[in-house]
C-alpha cells in the first residue's frame, strides 16, 4: 500500500470481474482449503496451519501471533523460503519416481509456480520459487548450482518487475536470510563437523552434526544477516529466537506435508480428514503454539532499541558479513592475520560492556527538564532505574533523541508516563512511535469526559492506569509522587525522595495548593511554567521558600536567578535524598 486517502469525497467503480479463469479457480480452491482447515482444527491450531499452508498470516489470535513475533519465529506463520524448499524437494522426489529428470524438473517448476500463485505470491515465496527453478535448470544442463548467483538473479527478476520491492521489509528479510544461509551455513557446518571429528568417532560426529547444524547453526546464520533489517525496520531484538527456532523448526516439515495431505482429504471427506488430523497433525501444531507461547513469557526476551543503537548493530552485522565474503576469497591471507579477529572481537565486547555500565542505575534520584523545540518535558529516574516521563510536549523527534541518551540501551523504553493535562496526550502518542512507553498514568483531569471533550485515545499496546482523587504514585520505596490539587485542566504534583521535596504547580491556583492537606514547608525545588505566572506574580512564588526555582518553559524566565529552559537545552538534578546538585546543558 503506497497511498492512503483518509477523507475521500467521492468514488466510482472502475471495473469488476477482471480476474482470469485461472485466478478465479485458484481463489475458489484457496477458500475451500481455508474452510477445510478451520472445520477440521480448533483455534489457534487452525490459524497456524492456515498460515503455513495458505499464507494467511492474520488468522491467529493476537496473543499467539505476538508470541511468534517476540520469539523470532514469525516466519513460520507465513509461507517462506523454508516452506518452498520443502515443497521443491517433495515435488522433485515424487515426479522423478514416474518421469525422467527433465520432465520431473519441468513439472516441479510448474507446481512451484502454481503454489506461489495459490498462496498470494509474497516476495519470500517468489524469491524461493525463482531460486528453485534456477536450480532445476542448472541440474538439467549439468551445471553446478551457484547459490549467490541464483539469489542475485532472483533479486534482479523481481526488482525488474517491481522496483518498489527494494523498500519492502518482507523482501529485505527474505533475501537477507537466504544470503546468510549461503554465506555462513556450510562454513559453520564444516567447523562443527571438524570439531566433533576430533573428539568423537566419524559416525557419532555425523549423527549429531546434521541436526545441530540444520536447526541451530543454520538459524543463527540467517539471523546474522537479517539482524540489520530487523533492527532498522522494527527497532527490536528477540533474545529467545536462538532457543525457539531449534525447538520449533524440526516439526515444521511434518506439519507442512501431513497438514497439506489432511487438508486435501478434508476437502474431499471431512470426517476422515478430522480423524487423521487429530492423530497426526494437531499434536504438532499444538506443540508449536504452546512452545512459542511459553518461550514468549521469558522476562526481557524482547528488547526494544534506539535508532542509533540499531544503526550500530546493523553496521556490526554488515561488517561481519562483508568480512565473511572477503575471507572466503583470501583464506590464506586471513590465516596470517588472525589476531585482528581477536582484537576486533574484544573491542566490540568492550564497547558493549562500557555502554551497559554507563547507563546502570547509580542508586540516586535523577530529574531532568528537557527542551524539545517549542515544548518541554520532565523526566525522572528512580534510584533503582525506573523511568518516569511527566507531561511531554513539543517535538517528539527531539525528545526521543534526548531521552535515548539516558535510557538503558539493551531494553529501550520508558517505564511510565504521567499525564496531568490533555495537552500531553498527542505528544505522548507521537513519542511512543519512536520510544515505546509501557504504562500511562492518567490524572482525573485527563481521563474524565466532559461535554466539550471527547473520550481519550492512547496508542494500542500502551497500558493505562487511571489515578483516583488524591491517590499517590510510589515509584520505589523512597520515591513518591503525590497529586496535591487539581482544577478542570491540570493537576499539581509533589515529588518526595527522602528529604528532597519538589513542587510542580502545573498552573493550578495557589489557593487550591494552600487548601490541600500536604505540608509545603521546606521545599527543595519549585518547578514553574507560564501558566503559573497567570495565577501569581513571579516574586510571590518566592514566598514558598524553595531553595531553587526551575523555569520549565522555552519563553524568557521572569527572574534571572531562575535556571530555565529559555537558555538551556536541559537541566539535570541529582540527589541522594539529603542533598542535591544541578547541571545545565546549553
Amino acid at each position: 500500500m503506497y497511498t492512503v486517502i483518509y477523507y475521500p469525497t467521492s468514488f466510482s467503480r472502475i471495473a469488476a470481474g477482471q480476474a482470469s479463469k485461472v485466478e478465479m479457480a485458484l481463489d475458489w480452491l484457496h477458500q475451500r482449503a481455508s474452510r477445510s482447515i478451520f472445520t477440521i482444527f480448533p483455534q489457534p491450531e487452525s490459524g497456524l496451519l492456515a498460515g503455513i499452508l495458505l499464507g494467511n498470516d492474520n488468522d491467529l489470535p493476537q496473543a499467539t501471533q505476538q508470541a511468534y513475533q517476540d520469539t523470532g519465529t514469525a516466519h513460520i506463520i507465513a509461507i517462506s523460503g523454508f516452506n518452498m524448499a520443502i515443497l521443491a524437494a517433495l515435488f522433485l522426489f515424487l515426479f522423478t519416481r514416474v518421469l525422467n529428470r527433465y520432465w520431473a524438473a519441468v513439472l516441479s517448476a510448474l507446481a512451484l509456480m502454481s503454489y506461489a500463485a495459490f498462496v498470494g505470491g509474497s516476495p519470500s515465496v517468489i524469491r524461493a520459487a525463482i531460486m528453485a527453478i534456477i536450480a532445476f535448470s542448472g541440474h538439467l544442463i549439468g551445471r553446478k548450482g551457484g547459490s549467490l548467483n541464483a539469489l542475485g538473479l532472483a533479486a534482479w527478476i523481481m526488482l525488474a518487475i517491481n522496483p518498489l520491492l527494494l523498500w519492502d521489509a518482507s523482501f529485505q528479510l527474505s533475501f537477507a536470510a537466504t544470503a546468510g544461509l549461503v554465506l555462513f551455513a556450510e562454513p559453520m557446518k564444516s567447523s562443527l563437523e571438524g570439531f566433533l571429528n576430533r573428539r568423537f568417532s566419524e559416525q557419532t560426529a555425523a549423527r549429531f552434526s546434521g541436526p545441530v547444524a540444520e536447526y541451530f547453526l543454520f538459524s543463527l546464520a540467517a539471523q546474522i544477516t537479517t539482524l540489520p533489517v530487523i533492527a532498522l525496520q522494527f527497532k527490536r531484538l528477540s533474545l529467545t529466537s536462538l532457543l525457539a527456532n531449534p525447538l520449533v523448526l524440526p516439526v515444521q516439515s511434518a506439519i507442512l506435508v501431513a497438514g497439506g495431505a489432511v487438508t486435501i482429504l478434508g476437502m474431499l471427506w471431512p470426517l476422515a480428514g478430522k480423524a487423521l488430523a487429530v492423530i497426526f497433525v494437531w499434536p504438532l501444531l499444538a506443540y508449536s503454539n504452546r512452545m512459542v507461547e511459553w518461550l514468549a513469557q521469558i522476562p526481557n526476551g524482547v528488547l526494544t532499541i534506539s535508532g542509533s543503537f540499531a544503526l550500530w548493530i546493523s553496521i556490526g552485522a554488515i561488517m561481519i558479513t562483508m568480512l565473511a565474503v572477503i575471507t572466503t576469497h583470501l583464506k590464506e591471507f586471513f590465516k596470517r592475520i588472525r589476531f585482528i579477529y581477536y582484537f576486533c572481537g574484544l573491542a566490540v565486547i568492550a564497547l558493549l560492556i562500557w555502554s551497559f555500565a554507563l547507563r546502570q542505575p547509580d542508586g540516586q534520584f535523577h530529574l531532568t527538564l528537557f527542551r524539545a523545540e517549542t515544548g518541554t518535558a520532565l523526566y525522572a529516574r528512580s534510584p533503582n532505574g525506573q523511568t518516569l516521563l511527566i507531561d511531554p510536549s513539543g517535538s517528539s523527534n527531539t525528545l526521543a533523541g534526548q531521552l535515548s541518551q539516558t535510557v538503558f540501551p539493551w531494553n529501550f523504553h520508558i517505564d511510565t508516563a504521567l499525564l496531568t493535562n490533555r495537552g500531553s496526550v498527542q505528544p505522548l502518542t507521537d513519542l511512543d512511535a519512536r520510544l515505546p512507553v509501557k504504562l500511562a498514568i492518567l490524572t482525573p483531569a485527563v481521563y474524565q469526559v466532559t461535554d466539550d471533550q471527547a473520550a481519550l485515545s492512547l496508542p494500542e499496546g500502551m497500558q493505562q492506569k487511571k489515578l483516583a482523587e488524591a491517590e499517590s504514585i510510589r515509584v520505589d520505596s523512597d520515591l513518591v509522587i503525590q497529586p496535591l490539587a487539581a482544577d478542570a485542566s491540570d493537576t499539581a504534583l509533589l515529588l518526595t525522595y527522602q528529604q528532597l521535596r519538589i513542587l510542580i504547580p502545573n498552573g493550578v491556583d495557589p489557593a487550591l495548593l494552600a487548601s490541600s492537606s500536604a505540608n509545603l514547608d521546606g521545599l527543595s525545588v519549585l518547578i514553574l511554567n507560564d501558566t503559573d505566572l497567570a495565577n501569581l506574580p513571579a516574586d510571590m512564588w518566592q514566598n514558598f521558600g524553595a531553595k531553587t526555582i526551575l523555569w520549565n518553559s522555552t519563553n524568557l524566565a521572569p527572574d534571572p536567578a531562575w535556571s530555565g529552559l529559555d537558555t538551556s537545552t536541559s537541566i539535570s538534578l541529582k540527589s541522594n535524598g539529603q542533598q542535591f546538585g544541578m547541571t545545565t546543558t546549553q
